[in-house]
């Protein structure tokens, strides 16, 4: 659904403030038989020049920038075909960008307005450099009735996907901001930045000139390296940072290109996005279909309009450049934040010190996005109120995004701010040595595996993911164990593998790596399976198994769920690894079953029933029993209800009673739990041959097919051509209140037992004369957490720690000596040496490092001493004339 912040669209601005329209359309050049730009707008009754008309008559926006302009459209006598179309929409002033000391000079981009231009530039490169495909326009429009007139710039910068061209956008871009930031105009004024930005292919850091730039490509000599290109364009900004518009089309989509890419942006200041504004990427066959969306006072065009015109959609936006009402301000303490990692602090700020509190509200864009209060109160006198917010980890790779925060109080105008978030679930970074990555799972809520942690088993299906769990779930599959938010990655009654990938971003090869980690216990069974947890490293397919990490879980606990988990931490090093800067390994931890325990039973069948009774029916229920093996959730099954009164046509009737929503917990025997749906007084028929049918819903397949008071077969539903099998018991209007249907033995399925009459019922709890096999039942629930991933620094990559080598850099000199005499420990070129010539002698003396010269003329006096004092460069130490000989010493630290 087409989304925008103003109700609607009002031909008078409310409260008298000026309004403004601008669009943005990338116009698609056409091209001549070789390939190469002829023209892109053409002449009046052409096909390529109405169908744009058609377009921007039906905008009608104050100020339109259009790209991919050809150069012949701004030549023609008397008027070009720019200016034409120009005169057709209303827009006489025209400025193009310039067209000297640029590489494309076959297409320009044009800036058309309604009202006169103050000022007319373009975004060029400094004097000797040529850097830009195409010149950028930039103009100050003098809008009637306002003082707040707005610096409007349109770029199209270099398409393409090769490193040079994402280089010559990145230049391109630099050159954009610089003009912004030099150009007088704050966040607090009026600048919209808009065009076609071409935001493509990967982010990339450059530290020198990549190959494959023209032979004339002169990057300016105030550029210096790195450069950093990146498709998020509001991480350029520096000293005046715009907020970023999210238009959409009328059907939701924010695509502006005809396969759906966003490459066309529009950007305004922070003070026009904290003001009533919409936006709205236009398409002619939407507008037709559905309609709706901003106003468009033009005339509807036809449908095909935006097709034939462009490959690109136009995209528009309202503004209000000042207002007479107070608008509230908005600001984040840092723009880019890393999701599950740090938190923004966001001010607000009212125009003007009120005499009575006001209360403000905060709201996200991000699902589940956190603030640290979602109302602020700024008492009376005060104008600015804090809070925080931050983005939670949810465990998924959803890429970078942008989240727009906005704050509204009754009687002012909202405020938003743009943030960037940053994918915080990827690959774990071990970014210097002694660094460390923890994983708390902390948030995990256990529906899928948690990203960077993928399946590894190859050929075998994951295991069912069962969501959160204290312990209580006796159900086999995977989880996330814990209280409250404190996660982790669980298991029971399940083999699974996982790995996540870690990348070694130092500067240093990776040999040596300490671990850690706590397995937890949460379920147990008494003298159950001897199940358990490994951990290795994968290096380049190799796996490298760490011993020391292997968890045992523990068989002697009471069998069921233990309070809390039990914690037990393992700790390990992993020498011998060759993981160079920018290489990636793999972590994998395996949670493994007894290969000699028998398999919980994964039957799921009705235990008891009660469904007649003297007098009125009362007390109706349908009691379920689900095996400790059975690999789905809840959710997955259903009780259907037959009328047999067709016996052999028997028909559903009434809804599916859902396990998860229709059922409540009765208790858990040897892991099978026991669930109760209760009913209305006409909740199960009295009828003879009626049946219940108990269904796995994922796959359909009947899971307990019975009936009472003779057989039937389903003529629909699940249960389909099915014939039952008939309990061999029944109620009837003289049974005591209270009594029901139940089964009665020993076993671990359905077919192990047999149905009796019960004068009182037994519902939710396990029926009297039933023993359920728990035997079978030996699995324990495990889980890993809280994983330590530590770079141990080993410089020389001889397999020794250097916090344990007494020479990192293996020059010959200890550790010790060298932080003494202040060279550098880590540095084999950083040593310590004294020269020796006529003048006396000269070493290294290191900041803050006090030295005693000691010289004799016999080796073993050493009766002459001077303190020298370091000062970060060459000392020179003058020595005694006149000897014909002469030893000296030189010792670091205290004489």
């Amino acid at each position: 659904m087409f989304r925008f912040v103003v109700l609607a669209w009002l031909p008078a601005w409310i409260a008298s403030a000026t309004g403004l329209r601008v669009a943005t359309f990338n116009i698609e050049t056409h091209r001549n038989a070789e390939g190469w730009p002829d023209y892109a707008l053409g002449d009046p009754g052409t096909l390529d020049h109405d169908s744009v008309a058609a377009i921007l008559e039906r905008i009608d926006a104050d100020v339109v920038a259009l790209q991919e302009v050809h150069t012949s459209d701004l030549s023609g006598s008397p008027l070009s075909e720019v200016e034409l179309l120009g005169q057709e929409l209303g827009l006489p002033y025209v400025h193009a960008g310039s067209n000297s000391g640029n590489f494309d000079t076959s297409l320009r981009v044009v800036i058309l307005s309604r009202y006169p231009l103050l000022m007319a530039d373009s975004v060029t490169s400094p004097g000797g450099a040529k850097e830009i495909s195409r010149h950028v326009p930039a103009v100050v429009v003098d809008v009637p009735g306002t003082t707040a007139d707005p610096l409007i710039l349109s770029a199209h910068l270099k398409s393409g996907t090769t490193t040079a061209d994402r280089f010559r956008r990145a230049i391109e871009m630099h050159r954009l901001v610089e003009y912004l930031d030099a150009s007088g105009f704050t966040e607090a004024d009026n600048f919209i930045v808009m065009g076609d930005f071409n935001p493509s292919s990967s982010d990339t850091t450059f530290t020198s000139l990549p190959s494959g730039l023209p032979s004339t490509y002169v990057l300016g000599g105030d550029v210096s390296f790195p450069v950093k290109y990146s498709t998020q364009m509001l991480s350029y900004f520096q000293e005046v940072s715009p907020v970023q518009l999210d238009p959409r089309q009328l059907n939701g989509d924010d695509g502006t290109y005809e396969y759906g890419q966003t490459l066309d942006l529009l950007m305004v200041s922070p003070a026009m996005a904290s003001r009533p504004h919409g936006s709205e990427v236009y398409d002619s066959a939407a507008d037709v279909a559905m309609g709706g969306g901003l106003a468009k006072p033009g005339p509807l065009p036809y449908a095909e309009a935006s097709a034939d015109a462009s490959d690109h959609f136009a995209v528009f936006a309202d503004f209000e450049l000042d207002s007479d009402l107070g608008s509230l301000g908005l600001a984040a303490s840092q723009v880019v934040l890393t999701e599950g990692y740090e938190a923004v602090q966001m001010t607000v700020t009212l125009p003007s010190v009120q005499s009575s509190a006001v209360e403000v509200t905060l709201t996200a864009t991000e699902e589940g996005g956190v603030f640290g209060a979602s109302t602020l109160t700024i008492s009376a006198g005060e104008t600015v109120g804090t809070t925080s917010f931050s983005v939670p980890r949810d465990f998924l790779v959803t890429g970078d995004r942008q989240v727009t925060v906005n704050a509204s109080a009754g009687g002012f105008d909202s405020a938003q701010a743009v943030l960037e978030v940053h994918e915080g679930d990827g690959a774990y970074e071990l970014g210097r040595a002694e660094s460390s990555v923890v994983e708390s799972f902390d948030g995990f809520e256990g529906t899928s595996a948690p990203a960077p942690w993928q399946q590894w088993l190859e050929g075998e299906e994951e295991p069912i993911w069962l969501g959160r769990d204290a312990g209580s779930l006796v159900s086999a599959g995977a989880r996330s164990y814990g209280i409250g938010t404190d996660g982790s990655l669980g298991v029971l009654g399940s083999r699974a593998v996982w790995q996540a990938s870690v990348r070694n971003t130092s500067e240093e090869w990776l040999s040596i790596l300490d671990l850690a980690y706590d397995a937890e216990q949460w379920r147990s069974s008494q003298g159950g399976s001897a199940d358990g947890i490994e951990i290795s490293v994968v290096v380049e397919g190799q796996v490298i198994a760490v011993p020391g990490l292997t968890h045992g879980a523990r068989t002697d606990l009471p069998s069921g769920s233990i309070d809390g988990g039990w914690t037990t931490h393992h700790e390990a090093r992993v020498t011998g690894l060759a993981i160079p800067p920018g290489g990636e390994f793999g972590l994998r931890m395996a949670f493994f079953v007894d290969a000699s325990a028998a398999p919980p039973s994964t039957d799921v069948w009705i235990n008891e029933l009660h469904y007649d009774n003297e007098g009125s029916d009362s007390g109706e229920f349908i009691e379920v029993v689900v095996g400790p093996g059975f690999t789905g959730s809840r959710e997955d099954l259903a009780v259907f209800r037959y009328n047999g009164s067709v016996a052999a046509a028997a028909t559903v009737y009434g809804e599916a009673l859902s396990l998860a929503s229709d059922f409540t917990e009765g208790s858990v025997e040897g892991g099978y739990q026991i669930l109760v749906a209760d009913l209305p007084a006409d909740g199960l028929q009295n009828g003879g041959n009626d049946g219940l049918a108990v269904v796995d819903q994922r796959t359909g397949e009947v899971l307990h097919l019975i009936s009472y008071e003779g057989v039937m077969t389903a003529s629909d539903g699940p249960a389909a051509s099915m014939s039952s099998v008939d309990i061999g018991v029944a109620e009837s209007g003289s049974t005591p209140l209270g009594a029901s249907l139940g089964l009665v033995g020993s076993g671990a399925a359905s077919a192990d037992f047999a149905w009796a009459n019960f004068s009182a019922s037994s519902r939710g709890e396990l029926n009297p004369g039933q023993i359920l096999d728990s035997a079978a039942m030996g699995f324990q629930g495990l889980a890993v957490d809280d994983v330590v991933m530590t770079f141990v620094g080993d410089l020389d990559r001889d397999g020794m720690a250097d916090g344990e080598d007494e020479d990192d850099d293996n020059d010959g000199l200890s550790d010790g000596d060298e932080l003494a005499f202040g060279s550098d420990p880590r540095d084999r070129n950083s040593v310590f040496r004294v020269e020796v010539d006529a003048s006396g002698v000269r070493f290294p003396g290191a900041e803050g490092i006090d030295y005693t010269v000691e010289w004799c003329d016999d080796l073993w006096s050493w009766d002459h001493q001077e303190q020298v004092e370091g000062a970060g460069g060459m000392v020179t130490f003058s020595l005694p004339e006149g000897e014909s000989h002469i030893f000296v010493r030189i010792r670091a630290g205290e004489p």
